[in-house]
């Protein structure tokens, strides 16, 4: 016997029919709705009643039957050629969005705004956030290939003759420069070491500190960025305090020797909660976990609630874990500080470590030179 598997119009449950009849009425198993099973043009293959599924509609006493089939050039049209189509028209539609956002962004001269890893520019929420500074797309393009050079040349340097050209202020740091390279802490960077810049979408010029910002790796992958600012005269130099992470002392010098007076130093900052000795509660304190630029150091630091630092500290939204945000702020121990891994904020100057102004560098004078004891005289009887 030959049976046709069909669905019941009103709950889609498949019921077998007998193809030998030409009009049989069923009743759903699962429902119990009755329908009639028209048998048209059985003698056609049993292929073709598949493919062309039966048209239902409800008679006059209420039964389910199937109208009658339509020729076949009456036919709707394949659902694959409807599928086809319907792709055809998404992907148009996804084409002209996709080039509308392109246009938009060229148009205000926005390239992706990714924030440099180690270089902010003003605290969270104010107006010194990244924004590009030229309204020409072409021209802001221009501006980060030009000092992308700049910083690959001051990156790529070998000693300090030839690192002093490429640097801002020049006569006002030469003195600094030349004893951090040798007698400081940059003792032994030169040449540096090799560097991987970011992709191109990471450099970018950011409006506070009107500078172009160019990210880069260190061996191990440390993260690391330089700012590089056009002079009146065209040239792109670059603001080397920031890039070399400046302190105002060594930090092992500020540690070992506990300063009570308030030092400048360019840090990584994140939010914690260890609170000991000298900064018991968090009633009183809040609580940064600071690393150097080389993340190989770290310590504690505390700024007194109700303070500007406090108030700035929390403003900023420092994250509690990963790579701390970069800050620039004053630090010093409590007198009789009992610990050299616990200090205090007294200031917290900016996010970020480029100083919009040279005068905030703090001053410098090279200690002097160690003048080589006297052989005491020898006194005679």
């Amino acid at each position: 016997m030959s049976r046709l598997s069909i669905s019941c119009p009103n709950c889609n449950q498949t019921t077998r029919v007998d193809l030998s009849l030409n009009l049989t009425t069923q009743k759903c198993d699962r429902c119990g709705v009755r329908f009639s099973s028209v048998n048209t043009g059985l003698a056609g293959s049993r292929e073709r009643q598949q493919q062309q599924p039966p048209d239902w509609r409800r008679t006059k006493a209420g039964e389910w039957e199937t109208s009658p089939q339509p020729a076949a050039s009456q036919r709707a049209p394949h659902s694959r050629t409807s599928l086809a189509a319907w792709i055809a028209v998404a992907t148009a539609l996804l084409v002209v969005t996709a080039t509308a956002i392109t246009l938009a962004r060229r148009g205000s001269g926005s390239p992706n705004p990714v924030t440099p890893p180690l270089l902010g520019s003003g605290l969270t929420g104010s107006s010194d956030g990244a924004l590009p500074a030229a309204s020409n797309y072409e021209t802001l393009r221009e501006n980060i290939t030009a000092a992308t050079a700049a910083a690959q040349q001051y990156l790529a340097v070998k000693n300090i003759e030839e690192l002093l050209p490429l640097i801002q202020n020049r006569e006002a740091l030469e003195k600094r420069v030349r004893f951090y390279y040798t007698e400081g802490e940059g003792r032994n960077k030169l040449p540096m070491p090799p560097f991987t810049l970011a992709p191109a979408d990471r450099q970018i010029f950011v409006h506070a500190i009107q500078s172009v910002v160019i990210s880069y790796e260190t061996p191990g992958q440390v993260p690391r960025a330089v700012a590089v600012r056009q002079e009146a005269d065209g040239r792109w130099l670059i603001d080397w305090p920031s890039a070399a992470a400046l302190n105002e002392v060594p930090l092992t010098t500020f540690r070992s020797e506990r300063h009570t007076q308030p030092r400048l130093f360019r840090v990584l900052a994140t939010r914690d909660d260890y609170y000991n000795r000298s900064f018991p509660s968090d009633a009183d304190w809040v609580c940064l976990r600071l690393e150097d630029a080389t993340q190989e150091h770290h310590f504690f630091a505390y700024a007194r609630r109700g303070t500007e630092a406090a108030q700035k500290a929390l403003d900023s939204r420092l994250p509690k874990r990963g790579t701390g945000t970069p800050i620039t702020v004053r630090l010093r121990f409590p007198p009789l500080s009992p610990s050299d891994d616990q200090v205090e904020i007294t200031e917290l100057i900016r996010l970020g470590w480029v100083m919009n102004d040279a005068s905030q560098e703090p001053g410098f004078d090279p200690p002097p030179e160690s003048i080589p004891s006297k052989k005491p005289l020898e006194t005679g009887r």
